[in-house]
């Protein structure tokens, strides 16, 4: 047999075991319980570009064996919400951007930046976001190239704290709130860096409980999620706009403000 022959085997029979590897890392990690994703990672053909692809109903072999081949060749793996739009290989995913309007008519734009999937804040704690089983470290993930730059840029930076519904509701309220100055304490912290004339104002977001949903993925609802607010009007009642530009929708999978019991802004001091 040929060189040529035995070398295109080889990389057919790689490609296939691979496949298999790849299929095993769709399962969720039984640290933080997700239900199957809706995509995974691709590269789109001709550019490179990473995107994120729905899973068919039924994936067959060539399906993963052709998302193998791109994990090997580019490294891009993982579940993602086709919903988003992924920056930094994947790590934050965010929302078109939304506008809306306080009681007053004052106007204020903002966009969402969620954090993969993978990412989730530990149940029932305010100090530690887990991915995958391990601790995360947040710092890092918030000097990500395009969200620092973004962040830098925005008026304000809003860090959404939320609780899932386990639990008692007054206790929740406190660890929902008790994570959203979590995250305004670390986004406080990497701001002096940013290298523009000024730095975004930040506020701390607390949302409160989940609703009741015995069947759901409550991972879902610990999403780490920060929100970049531009073009803001003078004296915008940010809660206000906030929630007149989400609306009811859904903008990543389980996460929804309207599913939430409270929504209080206040601006984080440090």
């Amino acid at each position: 047999m040929k060189k040529s022959a035995k070398a295109a085997i080889g990389l057919f029979l790689s490609a296939c075991s691979v496949g298999m590897i790849a299929h095993a890392q769709l399962d969720p990690s039984p640290a933080i319980p997700i239900d199957r994703p809706e995509g995974v990672f691709h590269n789109k053909a001709g550019t490179g570009e990473l995107i994120c692809v729905p899973i068919p109903p039924n994936p067959g072999d060539d399906w993963f064996r052709s998302l193998a081949w791109d994990q090997r060749m580019f490294g891009t793996r993982g579940p993602c919400d086709p919903d988003l739009e992924y920056i930094d290989e994947g790590t934050w995913g965010r929302t078109v951007l939304l506008s809306g309007v306080d009681s007053a008519g004052r106007r204020a734009d903002f966009r969402f930046y969620v954090l993969n999937e993978t990412y989730a804040w530990a149940l029932g704690s305010a100090s530690r976001i887990e991915g995958r089983g391990r601790a995360a470290n947040f710092d890092a993930l918030l000097a990500t190239e395009v969200f620092f730059r973004r962040f830098c840029s925005a008026d304000a930076a809003l860090g959404l704290g939320a609780a899932s519904y386990e639990g008692e509701t007054a206790a929740n309220h406190r660890l929902s709130g008790a994570r959203a100055d979590v995250i305004s304490q670390q986004v406080s912290r990497v701001a002096p860096r940013c290298t523009t004339s000024s730095t975004p104002d930040v506020y701390s977001v607390n949302l409160g409980e989940h609703a009741e949903t015995p069947d759901a993925n409550t991972a879902d609802q610990r999403k780490v999620v920060i929100v970049l607010m531009r073009n803001a009007q003078e004296g915008v009642n940010i809660g206000e706009a906030l929630k007149d530009a989400v609306g009811d929708q859904e903008l990543v999978d389980g996460f929804a403000l309207k599913y939430y019991d409270l929504l209080q802004v206040s601006s984080y001091q440090g």
